[in-house]
């Protein structure tokens, strides 16, 4: 019987089992149903995939890491820093790769947690800690006939890196943070590119750059420097925060200059008024990128803000009748809870 048994190797599931050794208990292990740590860093690999928190503040407060490429990080790396935090805190020989649990239920006269996973293997733990993410769980969009298109089509979470996109007509259903990703990233690509946006999002611009040698250099000489700076990061993105409460006149100034944002951006005056959100800023998640509205500007791109009526197998059929025929279709619709 195991002390602990924690379900993912994601940050959480890391994190948990380095403080966990580091309070000197040691009997546990972390069942992972792939055959490497990473979570969801692991599994989403689409085009332009990085997080929307900077690098300084996505990373571990116990080990900071002063070799971050750009100010906000991109897929591979973060997998590269997970794969090492992993190594240098010793939480290989805890993971039992290729377990994915299908149950778990408490022994109440054996008092202990009795865990089953998919090839019939069972644990015994004492405790037993979830650490299951749910952003690569996709969720299919309620749209009638998804599943009858006849040509390539995937989930933005499971990128289909086999199938060349020059030249072809490409749907993508869906505009919210994986697609706003994504999409600036194969626009150049495509031969004409459909966006379905069923709404606008409030989004900021990122302010993205490479860090310069010698600013990784002061961090890596003064780690106090990167401490200062992830807690700045922290109280800006805490200032967010009040842009869902009940400050009208906070939510204006920032609702003024997202829409400035687009007007410096977008050229096209028509094009500008879609993106504008019918909801107040901070009803629901604010997206950051730097490069999905200059991408709108191409005169490949189209947005389509038409609702959906079906998905036929040549392409996409709309609420007011006309169609739009595709070659390829992506889905950038969102994940499924995980206990769906």
């Amino acid at each position: 019987m195991y002390r602990a048994v924690i379900i993912g190797s994601g940050f959480s599931g890391l994190a948990l089992g380095i403080k966990l050794k580091s309070a000197g208990i040691h009997d546990f292990i972390i069942l992972e149903k792939e055959q490497e740590v990473g979570g969801t860093w692991r599994e989403n690999t689409y085009p332009g995939a990085e997080c929307d928190i900077p690098s300084a503040l996505y990373s571990f407060s116990f080990e900071p890491n002063p070799n971050w490429e750009y100010k906000w990080s991109h897929q591979p790396q973060i997998l590269e820093y997970l794969r090492y935090c992993a190594q240098k805190y010793g939480l290989y020989p805890h993971i039992r790769f290729g377990q994915e649990v299908k149950a778990a239920c408490f022994q109440e006269k054996e008092a202990c947690w009795k865990i089953s996973t998919q090839d019939n293997s069972t644990f015994l733990a004492q405790s037993l800690v979830s650490a299951v993410g749910q952003l690569h769980h996709p969720r299919m969009p309620s749209i009638a006939g998804w599943e009858k298109f006849a040509g390539p089509s995937w989930h933005s979470a499971r990128w289909n890196h086999e199938v060349p996109l020059e030249g072809k007509r490409v749907g993508v259903i869906g505009n919210a943070a994986s697609a706003v990703q994504f999409i600036p990233q194969i626009a150049p690509r495509a031969g004409q590119l459909y966006i379905f946006q069923r709404s606008a999002n409030w989004m900021i611009p990122k302010q993205d750059r490479p860090y310069h040698d010698w600013e990784k250099k002061m961090a890596a000489r003064f780690p106090i420097l990167l401490k200062l700076y992830r807690n700045q990061l922290w109280l800006k993105g805490g200032a967010l925060f009040f842009l869902m409460g009940q400050n009208q006149r906070l939510k204006k100034l920032a609702e003024a200059y997202v829409k400035k944002y687009i007007q410096e951006t977008v050229h096209d005056p028509v094009l500008q008024q879609k993106l504008i959100p019918d909801y107040p800023i901070g009803a629901k998640r604010i997206l950051f990128s730097d490069d999905y509205y200059p991408a709108l500007n191409r005169a490949n791109v189209h947005l389509i803000t038409e609702n959906i009526r079906e998905i036929r197998d040549k392409g996409v059929c709309l609420k007011d009748g006309s169609e739009i025929a595709l070659d390829i279709l992506i889905f950038g619709t969102g994940f499924r809870p995980i206990l769906s």
